[in-house]
C-alpha cells in the first residue's frame, strides 16, 4: 500500500494513527544490545549519554526496559542478536531533536580504587587467569589474578602481585615463552563423556534383552513357516504352524489372510487355508 499522506482530502480509518508529537520534556533513547551483554543490563542503572550532532554535551539517564526478544535481523546479521534497551533522559536540554544519533554508556557495576588493565594483558590457562609483569630489562613475573568485571577494551582485577603503573605485557599469545605456567592436570576432559557413553550402551542393552524375552507386543509365536498375515493384539496364547494354514487358540481377536483365503474369528479357533471367506464365534473348522 502507497504511503499516507497528511493532506486535506485525505481519508481516514477508525483509529489510524495520523502524526505522532513528541514530549520534549520526555525524551528517551533506543539502542541495540549484543546479546553477549544484555543479561548484564538492568532497569534503573546509569547511563551516560552524548549526542554526535551537539560536541561537549554529555546527558545523564538511566535504563527503562530491556526487551525480552531480539529485534529482527538483516540477512547479513541473522546470527548476530541485539535486544532494544530503552534510556530515559534525565533533564533534557531543549536543543536535541528525534531522530539523532546517541552513544550511551551504561554502568552496569563501579567499584571504588578498582584496579583495571588492558584485555590483551589476560590470558586463560586451565579456567584461571595470569598476567606477564616486567619488573626490570630481562625480568618478567607470571602472576596469577582475579577478574572482577570487564568490558571490550579493560578488565578490573583482583589480587596481589600487580600494582598500578606496573609494566603490563600485553598480546600475551606471542609471548608465550617468557611465562611460568602451572602444569595443567592431564586427565582426559572426555572420560566423563566416555563413561556416560558406556552407561547408555549398558541400559540400551538391557532394555533390549527385558524385549526379547517379553516378544513383540501382541505379537504370536510361530513354529514354522506359514503364508497366513497375522495382525491385532490377542489377549490370549496363539499358536502358528503348518505352511499354508494356521491354528490359532486363546480368547484374542485375530484376522488374517492364509492360502489365498480371508478368515477372522473370535475365542478358540481352528481354521485351515482354503478359497472362501470365514468366520466364527464359536468352535469352528473348515
Amino acid at each position: 500500500s502507497a504511503e499516507f499522506v497528511v493532506e486535506a482530502g485525505a481519508v481516514l480509518r477508525e483509529r489510524q494513527e495520523i502524526i505522532r508529537l513528541p514530549n520534549p520534556e520526555k525524551m528517551q533513547i533506543k539502542c541495540d544490545v549484543n546479546e553477549s551483554r544484555v543479561t548484564l543490563i538492568e532497569p534503573d542503572m546509569p547511563v551516560k549519554i552524548r549526542v554526535d550532532a551537539i560536541p561537549g554535551l554529555e546527558l545523564k539517564g538511566r535504563v527503562r526496559k530491556v526487551n525480552r526478544y531480539a529485534e529482527p535481523g538483516s540477512w547479513y546479521s541473522s546470527s548476530i542478536k541485539e535486544y532494544a534497551t530503552f534510556i530515559e533522559i534525565l533533564d533534557p536540554p531543549p536543543m536535541i531533536r528525534t531522530g539523532m544519533t546517541a552513544e550511551a554508556q551504561i554502568f552496569v557495576e563501579q567499584l571504588e580504587d578498582a584496579l583495571q588493565i588492558p584485555v590483551e594483558g589476560l590470558y586463560e590457562h586451565g579456567g584461571e587467569l595470569f598476567s606477564l609483569v616486567q619488573r626490570g630489562e630481562n625480568q618478567f613475573d607470571t602472576i596469577k589474578v582475579d577478574l572482577n568485571a570487564t568490558n571490550d577494551t579493560m578488565a578490573c582485577i583482583g589480587g596481589e602481585g600487580i600494582a598500578a603503573k606496573d609494566l603490563i605485557v600485553l598480546n600475551l599469545r606471542d609471548h608465550l615463552s617468557l611465562m611460568d605456567l602451572p602444569e595443567l592436570d592431564e586427565a582426559d576432559a572426555s572420560a566423563e563423556m566416555r563413561s556416560l557413553a558406556k552407561r547408555f550402551q549398558k541400559d540400551a542393552a538391557a532394555t533390549r534383552q527385558v524385549s526379547d524375552r517379553r516378544g513383540p507386543p501382541g505379537g504370536p509365536n510361530r513354529d514354522g513357516p506359514s503364508r497366513g498375515n497375522w495382525s491385532g493384539g490377542p489377549r490370549g496364547g496363539d499358536k502358528g504352524r503348518g505352511p499354508g494354514g494356521a491354528e490359532r487358540r486363546g480368547g484374542g481377536d485375530w484376522k488374517g489372510k492364509g492360502g489365498g483365503g480371508n478368515w477372522q474369528g473370535k475365542g478358540d479357533q481352528v481354521s485351515s487355508s482354503s478359497g472362501a471367506s470365514i468366520s466364527a464365534k464359536a468352535k469352528a473348522s473348515s
